[in-house]
């Protein structure tokens, strides 16, 4: 397992804008005169990111050995199943998360006279969240390619009960994320997995 935390993220301005004009967002209705004034603002936003990382890989020799230890999860070929998104040599399974302080922020802003504003951050906490998954999907891919496999499209984990065991068996808690009510703390969470699939030509260690 390897969990890393407090890794730079740098958060791409120009992709939150476009995605805002995307929604029709009228920015005018944020509070800013002047798109550098929203730019201004965005620029702010990395000193309020935590992130941190937690990956693991399995085999299937990993797998019985963990569904013949503790880990009892991992007996259940359909928990199996699911956290792999295709059939392949091996997978790995992350958690991304960007901490408490920019949910919270948000939520300051929600309340506010200019609740757009919570939803720009909205929008630069679904960058930032993608950044971090790819920060740990170029680890994976690393190791993958040393045992010459490469990875499959990515799958995100959504849901419910299938988030519950894994956050227990990935034991997040390393990271500073849980499971409460329902939902991922904090809630700029996400989950992922990646299928390892033996490159064409190769023949793969694992």
């Amino acid at each position: 397992m390897i969990k890393i935390k407090r890794f730079k993220i740098t958060l791409r301005e120009r992709e939150i804008l476009r995605r805002a004009k995307k929604k029709k967002m009228d920015l005018a209705l944020t509070g800013f005169n002047t798109e550098g004034e929203v730019q201004t603002f965005l620029q702010s936003l990395p000193s309020l990111l935590q992130p941190a990382v937690l990956y693991d890989s399995f085999s299937p020799d990993t797998i019985q050995r963990l569904s013949e230890s503790s880990a009892r999860s991992f007996s259940d070929p359909s928990f199996v199943n699911a956290l792999s998104p295709v059939p392949g040599l091996a997978f790995s399974v992350g958690i991304a998360t960007l901490g408490n302080r920019i949910s919270e922020f948000s939520q300051s802003l929600g309340g506010s006279e200019q609740p757009l504003r919570a939803e720009l951050v909205a929008l630069a906490k679904e960058v930032a969240l993608e950044e971090a998954t790819q920060f740990a999907l170029s680890l994976i891919e690393g190791e993958a390619k040393e045992e010459k496999c490469e990875l499959s499209p990515i799958q995100n984990i959504t849901d419910p009960s299938l988030l519950q065991t894994l956050f227990v068996e990935l034991e997040t808690e390393k990271i500073g994320v849980a499971w409460k009510e329902n939902q991922p703390m904090p809630l700029a969470t996400t989950a992922f997995s990646v299928s390892w699939l033996a490159k064409r030509g190769k023949t793969a260690k694992r």
